[in-house]
């Protein structure tokens, strides 16, 4: 091994050795800002990119420096390619994605409170009414409100939750899905894991009636799902652009050095 070998050998053990005392420094960070959101929800997005990206430069550095045959060189771009691909599709989301199927309430297991129901008509009889459903699965992307007819006024409907980790409806964010008069559908985003029960309400007016159609979750399925596939494709540009940029820069140092 000649010394140019070796000083490209110290060079990459320092990047990583730099690397690590970065991830430490980010998930000590990460950790005093615990109480203000979940680890889980602040470090698991950084780090994976961070980690991803490590890895990808670090591959990079070795391609540029160690491998010399032809067949070697081929054989890393497919590897910083594939792991670039592969990546980009675990952290988009693509995969959490997928497994949040549309699913429907079982109206019949739900339990109801403020509402006289004949069939799917809705007539609110007391003050701060609600659908409460004790959910089968511990994740939900969001919650679609479906009306039979128009409804005559503009509507409150408010989505509430619970969680293993905090089991009052009043220690979780609300989520508010307006709608309004002549619409049919109400729609609200649902960000949060470990869910055990969802409460809607639609209408706070003693007196309001409603026809309800049904109520869907995780709704939108193939629109959600392609735009993680845009995410993913950004995120592979990304993965891709980072080890060209340092080919492209460590080959003009090269030339520039041949000519001086």
């Amino acid at each position: 091994m000649n010394k140019q070998q070796k000083n490209y050998i110290k060079a990459v053990v320092g990047f990583v050795l730099a690397a690590i005392i970065l991830c430490a420094g980010i998930m000590t960070a990460l950790y005093l800002m615990r109480e203000e959101k979940g680890m889980e929800n602040l470090m698991a997005p950084v780090l994976k990119r961070l980690i991803a990206g490590i890895l990808l430069f670090g591959l990079t550095v070795c391609w540029r420096h160690f491998l010399k045959k032809s067949v070697s060189k081929v054989a890393g771009i497919i590897v910083i390619v594939l792991l670039s691909l592969f990546f980009a599709w675990h952290i988009s989301g693509i995969p959490q994605e997928k497994a949040l199927k549309p699913q429907n309430v079982n109206l019949e297991k739900a339990e109801f409170r403020g509402y006289e129901i004949n069939g799917n008509h809705f007539l609110i009889k007391e003050a701060r009414p609600f659908i409460k459903y004790k959910m089968q699965s511990s994740k939900i992307a969001n919650v679609k409100v479906y009306f039979a007819e128009p409804v005559a006024q503009d509507t409150d409907v408010k989505i509430s939750y619970q969680t293993k980790e905090k089991p009052t409806y009043e220690q979780n964010p609300r989520v508010w899905a307006n709608i309004k008069k002549g619409k049919k559908i109400a729609f609200g985003e649902v960000d949060a894991t470990g869910i055990t029960r969802i409460k809607v309400r639609f209408g706070s007016k003693i007196g309001q009636q409603f026809v309800l159609d049904h109520i869907e979750l995780n709704a939108n399925y193939r629109e959600r799902v392609q735009k993680k596939q845009i995410t993913m494709i950004i995120y592979f540009m990304m993965f891709l652009l980072m080890p060209a940029c340092y080919l492209l820069l460590s080959h003009a140092v090269e030339l520039q050095k041949r000519t001086d």
